[in-house]
């Protein structure tokens, strides 16, 4: 019965480092890398400021991404959202925004190859009145790469970083958010969607 007891505890030991490494440190050191790279290697090229949205408000653009060159080239495609409204509705009915992509997309651009997305943001009818007077901010940033993966990103302030920290989403550093590749099944378990 000892020996049981002794095995239960190391596993219950193992499991508790586990779950502090995958919700703590991994989210950190990511939160920490990410940010500098994405923010450097891509630009912001539309932005949603949605302030004083009303229940059923729909707004989208589409981005067109092209290759003028010879070569194939991959791109980067990161959004970035702050601001209240993304989550004020406990019922699940905050602002969100969805990605609907051309045929074939794969963030790889063959020589004169065209590929589109467009970015549609979504304030819900049913949203409760908890979301009244607050405001969101979505930033769609785009970056052309001639090395490394291209890839979704999304990005949001960091839970561990202060308010005063976190710079402009439209910066050129991403300085206190966290990101993940919304297209990539691994880091969602680490950044599960919230876009929807």
């Amino acid at each position: 019965m000892r020996a049981f007891a002794k095995v239960v505890i190391r596993i219950i030991f193992i499991l508790s480092i586990i779950a502090l490494f995958f919700g703590v440190a991994v989210p950190k050191v990511l939160g920490m890398g990410w940010p500098k790279t994405l923010g450097r290697s891509t630009r912001a090229v539309h932005s949603f400021r949605l302030v004083q949205v009303m229940p059923g408000d729909t707004f989208s653009e589409t981005l067109r991404f092209h290759n003028r060159g010879s070569r194939p080239q991959r791109y980067r495609l990161v959004v970035v959202r702050l601001g209240r409204l993304w989550q004020c509705d406990a019922g699940g009915n905050s602002l969100y925004y969805e990605l609907a992509w051309s045929p074939g997309a794969d963030q790889y651009l063959k020589a004169g190859e065209t590929e589109t997305v467009t970015v549609t943001v979504t304030f819900p009818q049913a949203a409760s009145n908890s979301c009244q007077s607050k405001g969101g901010w979505l930033v769609v940033r785009r970056g052309y790469l001639r090395k490394g993966r291209g890839g979704v990103y999304e990005c949001r302030p960091s839970p561990y970083a202060r308010t005063s920290d976190i710079g402009s989403p439209e910066g050129a550093d991403l300085k206190g958010y966290i990101c993940g590749r919304v297209d990539q099944p691994f880091l969602d378990l680490l950044y599960p969607k919230p876009h929807r």
